[in-house]
């Protein structure tokens, strides 16, 4: 059989409601006799606005043990799925969904989000609300504001600012400045942040970042390349360039681009609502309405996952990586090669393997010249 490696991070939402199945990979399929009731209400005006309205909730005849806490399904009955959107043609948008537990009056998992998108600027702020949930390697509950902005000075520079307070420890726990130029040739970007001290982060710290890129590879040709997809019926997800293996006299600095720009040019051509799906990897999905299309975003670099990173790899030659961009490595091998009617020392292996997974890779690209390089190609590694 397969792992459960993939169904991590499960919740119910408009996407899955439905479905025969709420995990999101084949490595988990709920059993039993399950039932679901689902409403949905969509409205697109003539006037130029559109709003929508899902309600939904489902039952099953058995307990499902691997749905956690914060999924809205951690028994027979789920909680009750609340899910809308309103957005009219001056870029006014304002989303929610939530999880709601009637017989608490509680939510277990809620977000909201309201932008502003014109010509010149796009502004939005969002609210986050997670209950504790250790089996998602949340020790406490998760309340969060946050708030980002982008304004175009004039044809070639832009400002960008974002801020994010932490509500239920009370203080702010990041905020950020950038600017940016580009032209037909190149772009520019110089960013300042600053990571506020907390419980977990004693020290405070405040990074800088410059990157340049060269630009007129292949950036045009993501809208076609996104319609070819979407008449075959494909979803897509894109990948920051990474600095893996002996890259020779190249060091992909003009193949990077950053994955919000290619955002941004998405909704040039499209309208982009943020999904709050999550399949247990690093990837973060917006679907296009256009084409119902779902694409995903992996972020190393601009906006990187390492905190919440719940993956290591092994290799074909019985070596476990506990990150794909750092030398940490355990061998797996002795254990099994030692004891092989005994899984006992091989799990102690892991385990161990596990504790010493480090915090996070070190790739950057934001001073302009290489950092963080792994030489070994991804292809030994494996994922």
């Amino acid at each position: 059989g397969q792992a459960n490696d993939e169904s991590t991070g499960v919740g119910l939402d408009q996407g899955n409601l439905l479905s025969l199945s709420r995990f999101p990979a084949a490595d988990r399929r709920e059993r039993g006799r399950i039932g679901a009731v689902g409403l949905r209400f969509l409205r697109d005006a003539p006037a130029g606005w559109s709003a929508g309205l899902t309600l939904g909730r489902v039952w099953r005849e058995e307990d499902e043990p691997d749905f956690t806490r914060s999924s809205g399904m951690d028994s027979r009955v789920s909680d009750y799925l609340i899910a809308g959107y309103i957005q009219n043609a001056a870029g006014l948008n304002f989303s929610t969904r939530g999880l709601l537990d009637l017989e608490d009056l509680r939510f277990s998992k809620a977000e909201a989000r309201a932008g502003w998108v014109a010509d010149r600027f796009d502004f939005s702020a969002s609210y986050l609300l997670l209950v504790n949930d250790p089996e998602e390697n949340r020790q406490g509950s998760v309340s969060e504001w946050s708030f980002d902005g982008r304004y175009d000075l004039n044809r070639h520079w832009t400002g960008e600012a974002s801020w994010q307070y932490d509500l239920s420890d009370r203080r702010f726990a990041k905020a950020a400045l950038g600017l940016e130029y580009q032209n037909e040739c190149a772009q520019v970007n110089f960013s300042v942040s600053r990571r506020f001290a907390s419980s977990t982060n004693l020290e405070p710290s405040t990074d800088f970042g410059l990157t340049v890129a060269l630009k007129g590879f292949n950036e045009a040709e993501l809208p076609s390349m996104t319609a070819w997809c979407a008449d075959r019926g494909i979803d897509l997800t894109w990948i920051e360039v990474m600095p893996m293996g002996d890259l020779g006299n190249e060091d992909r600095l003009g193949q990077y681009w950053s994955l919000k720009d290619v955002r941004r040019t998405y909704e040039e051509h499209y309208t982009v609502t943020d999904l709050a799906e999550n399949t247990g990897g690093p990837a973060r999905y917006v679907r296009l309405e256009e084409t119902g299309q779902k694409i995903g975003f992996i972020t190393p670099l601009s906006h990187n996952f390492c905190e919440s990173c719940n993956r290591v790899r092994i290799t074909c030659t019985g070596e476990i990586y506990m990150c794909l961009g750092q030398e940490d490595v355990a061998d797996l091998r002795a254990p099994l090669r030692n004891h092989p009617d005994d899984d006992a020392p091989l799990k102690d292996a892991i385990r161990a393997a596990i504790n010493l997974k480090p915090k996070g890779h070190d790739f950057d690209y934001s001073r302009q010249k290489l950092d963080g390089q792994m030489p070994r190609h991804m292809s030994h590694t494996g994922g």
